[in-house]
């Protein structure tokens, strides 16, 4: 896609701070609605915003409707606005400063994405606009820019839920560099295909520990609503690391294919090569939610969330999971399923905690 292209101006440019232009908001101070706090995550390696279109934006919301755990941050942007290249300067200086992942679009990608109503878009009339989203609705909306830095940043960063967590997304992101408006930016893709990244930080860190986790897996979704960003945020000094497996994943049959030759197998093993590389496909093909943890660059030992295998039922009337892979969880007895899983959940969250001691 043609990205950040320039409209023919009749008009000359504004200077920075001087309201007006239609549909082009260029304020001293932001119209900003009742502040709703998401979370914001982190990105190793970016230094500027990330640029989707219409249809990225419509797999976003589709991966929030179907588990994913992240909440983000949308930039709505018009080519030829000078309130937008203001909002694009402030958000740039802000990830270089914080590291914060922060989405843009073009206002013609998001009135494409609009037209489909599944996706329950709100209407955008002047730009720029910021846009937070939670559980697939837009619960807190910035209309028009502030020309002074610290006053964005604090109406920014205002909205993070988890003010103590240093979590970060190692996937990969591409970066290029446009001019516009006599301004050179920075803006990066995502590009899910790489491990580059990821390898750096296992191999550069005598000790860390990566959560792998998937888009949509209602598991991992699960793990962050329920126990993680609260684990993470009682302890600004330790920093969490965190790899989606989607494209590695998404596209692996359920059973490994007999025929070795087929673009099925290609899928099974690029899945199994992958889970094997970082040490978790030795249990079940890998699955996720896997927390993993390595020490000079190796695997040293991992722990698997809510894969625990079959419940089966011991010879005294008790149940357990004989197959799960870690041996506390293997040595769990209940007299029920439902209260196997709780007992089951409860060391597993242990386990994991122990992992960053």
């Amino acid at each position: 896609m043609n990205l950040f292209k320039k409209a023919v101006r009749s008009l000359s440019m504004l200077a920075i701070g001087i309201p007006l232009l239609s549909g082009c908001n260029v304020l001293s101070s932001s119209n900003v609605e009742e502040i709703k706090t998401v979370y914001m995550e982190k990105a190793l390696g970016i230094s500027s915003f990330i640029e989707i279109d219409n249809k990225e934006l419509a797999e976003m919301l589709d991966y929030q409707s179907n588990g994913d755990k992240f909440d983000f941050i949308l930039l709505v942007y018009a080519s030829g606005c000078p309130a937008c290249t203001v909002a694009k300067s402030n958000i740039e200086k802000l990830v270089k400063e914080t590291g914060y992942k922060i989405y843009s679009i073009n206002k013609v990608y998001y009135e494409t994405a609009q037209e489909d109503q599944t996706l329950n878009l709100p209407a955008v009339g002047g730009t720029p606009q910021i846009l937070f989203f939670s559980h697939r609705k837009v619960v807190r909306t910035i209309k028009g820019v502030s020309s002074n830095y610290s006053q964005f940043k604090n109406e920014i960063t205002e909205s993070n839920k988890y003010t103590n967590v240093n979590s970060y997304d190692v996937n990969d992101y591409s970066s290029a560099t446009i001019k516009e408006d006599d301004q050179e930016f920075i803006y990066h893709t995502y590009s899910e295909k790489t491990t580059t990244t990821l390898d750096k930080l296992i191999s550069t860190e005598p000790e860390v520990v990566i959560l792998f986790t998937w888009k949509v897996c209602g598991d991992c979704s699960n793990l962050y609503d329920s126990f993680y960003l609260n684990f993470m945020n009682e302890d600004k000094t330790k920093k969490f690391y965190c790899f989606d497996v989607n494209y590695f994943r998404l596209t692996k049959p359920l059973e490994e294919p007999e025929d070795q030759t087929s673009d099925e197998y290609g899928e099974w093993r690029k899945w199994i090569d992958f889970s094997s590389k970082y040490g978790f496909g030795v249990y079940r093909d890998g699955k996720v939610p896997s927390f993993v943890k390595f020490v000079n660059g190796k695997f040293s030992q991992m722990v698997v969330y809510a894969n625990e295998g079959e419940a089966r039922q011991n010879s005294d009337g008790t149940y357990s999971y004989p197959l799960a892979y870690n041996d506390d969880i293997k040595k769990i007895k209940a007299s029920n399923v439902n209260d196997l899983k709780v007992k089951a959940n409860v060391t597993e969250i242990n386990l994991i905690k122990s992992l960053y001691q």
